[in-house]
């Protein structure tokens, strides 16, 4: 039999992967700026070793990403870097072109918890030849469809990107906080 009598017969076809779900961008509402930030306990974890652990995150690779350390002070349980990830916008018709997103990563430390904050979202062009200084936008700017020259399109291509590497942030730091289990 064929395939078109298999599949008449209920065999799966493999389908196109599900988009992924973001959560929608958070916005303080005093100060107009994306934050991403959330406490999260853990029990049995000093300041020292959930210290070690954040600071090994950012000595990590990151997928796509390049992390810069900029502050580490065991002392007061901070660690602070900035991260430059590379993304594909898409542009006309199948061009894509790229783009960097940098961001700002805050991870502060204490006995049995830790608190990450991701901030200072802004979009670069990469230098070319035409544009050896390209201008930064920060990420507040696809917000907002008043700004001229922002089309719905561009909008939501921003966005996702930034909800695509937020997530892809808080994973990854999430995985790095917890316990290694293979001890």
């Amino acid at each position: 039999m064929g395939s078109i009598g298999a599949l008449a017969q209920g065999s799966q076809v493999a389908s196109a992967p599900a988009t992924p779900v973001l959560a929608p961008i958070p916005v303080d509402s005093g100060t107009q700026i994306i934050r991403y930030t959330a406490v999260v306990p853990m029990a049995n974890a000093s300041q020292a070793v959930l210290f070690g652990r954040a600071s090994t995150w950012f000595a990590t690779p990151q997928r796509r990403s390049q992390v810069y350390l900029r502050v580490a002070e065991p002392e007061a349980g901070l660690v602070v870097g900035q991260v430059v990830t590379d993304i594909d916008m898409p542009g006309l018709g199948n061009l894509l072109f790229q783009k960097q997103l940098f961001c700002t990563v805050k991870l502060a430390v204490k006995d049995g918890r830790y608190k990450y904050e991701l901030t200072d979202f802004y979009f670069q062009d990469y230098p070319s030849a035409g544009t050896p200084c390209p201008g930064i936008e920060p990420a507040e700017r696809f917000l907002d469809a008043s700004v001229p020259f922002m089309t719905p399109r561009r909008m939501q291509n921003h966005q996702r990107q930034l909800q695509l590497v937020a997530q892809q942030l808080t994973r990854s730091i999430a995985g790095a906080m917890k316990e290694d289990e293979s001890w």
